[in-house]
């Protein structure tokens, strides 16, 4: 499991295995646990990803997790 940032109090997770990555948000003050739904993009396989990040977006009030992508040449 790797550690990808905190905010809001929650942190986010990530659950590797050779098919697929879990996204996880906790709250440790809950002990509570979310596991988020895949994205629904159909990534490509030229596509590839070298970070995740995650934050707040105050204009939506909502939690984010982003992945950007690029194309391999």
């Amino acid at each position: 499991m790797r550690f990808v940032g905190c905010c809001n109090d929650l942190l986010c997770l990530i659950q590797s295995d050779r098919k697929q990555d879990d996204r996880i948000l906790w709250n440790p003050a809950t002990s509570e646990s979310k596991v988020v739904p895949p994205s629904h993009f159909e990534r490509r396989s030229d596509f590839s990803a070298s970070t995740i990040r995650f934050g707040f977006d105050p204009e939506s009030n909502q939690t984010k997790i982003v992945r950007p992508l690029y194309i391999e040449s």
